[in-house]
């Protein structure tokens, strides 16, 4: 008889813990999105670079805030990780992230984009 392999990462694992911040050179976050960042979000889904290589639905304000909230539910269900690039203390210049996460089996896919703002984003304080 075969013994069943071990989860990579136990359930659970992610959920038991707040959504981290992660300090980045320059200034830069990669931190949880906040409704704050609506606007960012609805910007970069008009963008036409994004759109190409992304290929997001149009949001409007409402929506771009209802995905937000579903990203910290997707984070409590263990099935994505979500963060926005920002200086600190402002608002998300891009987005970098796990979706479609398989704690058992080890794997998600990786999203990012980067808004042309953040290119402008500060190098130092």
């Amino acid at each position: 008889m075969i013994d069943s392999i071990p989860p990579v990462v136990p359930a659970g694992r992610m959920r038991e813990l707040a959504q981290p911040e992660l300090a980045l050179p320059g200034g830069m976050l990669l931190r949880p999105w906040t409704p704050y960042d609506a606007p960012t979000l609805v910007a970069a889904h008009a963008d036409p670079d994004i759109r190409h290589w992304n290929r997001p639905s149009r949001l409007d304000l409402a929506g771009a805030e209802a995905r937000i909230a579903r990203w910290h539910e997707r984070w409590q269900a263990e099935k994505a990780g979500i963060w926005a690039i920002a200086p600190e203390g402002g608002r998300a210049v891009g987005l970098i992230g796990l979706a479609d996460i398989d704690l058992a089996g080890g794997s998600g896919e990786i999203l990012y984009w980067l808004l042309p703002a953040g290119d402008a984003a500060p190098a130092s304080r």
